[in-house]
């Protein structure tokens, strides 16, 4: 396990690395992530590792009660998974209108709770970012958040790999 840093043209060096298979993980100051794997299969030997970083997109969230109006200040939190695993999760309060957009969410599928902090309903809705510059928008309608664990259980046995992007609305609530 080793750190280094990059020069002003983007390369780096591990001198002296030993026979062996590597996973090369790179991160910036803006929060671009990416990593690649590469093998050394012999001692002395000179290997070029190129390490693209993940695209970017935005996320657009509205959350909306069981009648479609708007939740001002509704608390929010969300996750991201990618290739490399689960970011630490955001958490922001939405705008009067109900809204806020997530900005440089990595290439992975998402996740966002939303709940109101007067009644304490609570909603989710689920998507991807597949391509750089991409922007998703998803509605977080809210319910008790009790409700649904059985819609979300058998949502992912349907969906096991590259689930589409999910809005929830609950009939009786609209």
């Amino acid at each position: 396990l080793a750190t280094t840093f990059t020069g002003d043209t983007g390369g780096y060096d591990f001198p002296l690395v030993s026979v062996g298979s590597y996973l090369v993980r790179a991160s910036d100051l803006s929060g671009n992530i990416g990593e690649t794997s590469i093998s050394v299969t012999a001692t002395g030997e000179d290997r070029t590792a190129n390490v693209v970083y993940l695209g970017r997109g935005q996320v657009i969230v509205t959350v909306r009660d069981g009648s479609g109006g708007a939740v001002a200040n509704a608390l929010l939190t969300f996750n991201v998974s990618t290739v490399l695993g689960w970011a630490v999760p955001i958490e922001v309060v939405a705008g009067p209108e109900g809204t806020f957009t997530f900005e440089n969410v990595p290439v992975g599928s998402f996740s966002v709770t939303g709940r109101d902090p007067v009644t304490n309903r609570a909603g989710s809705a689920n998507g991807q970012i597949t391509q750089h510059d991409q922007v998703v928008a998803v509605t977080v309608y809210l319910k008790s958040a009790s409700d649904f664990a059985g819609m979300n259980e058998a949502y992912s046995g349907f969906w096991t790999k590259d689930p589409p992007t999910r809005t929830t609305v609950v009939a009786d609530a609209v």
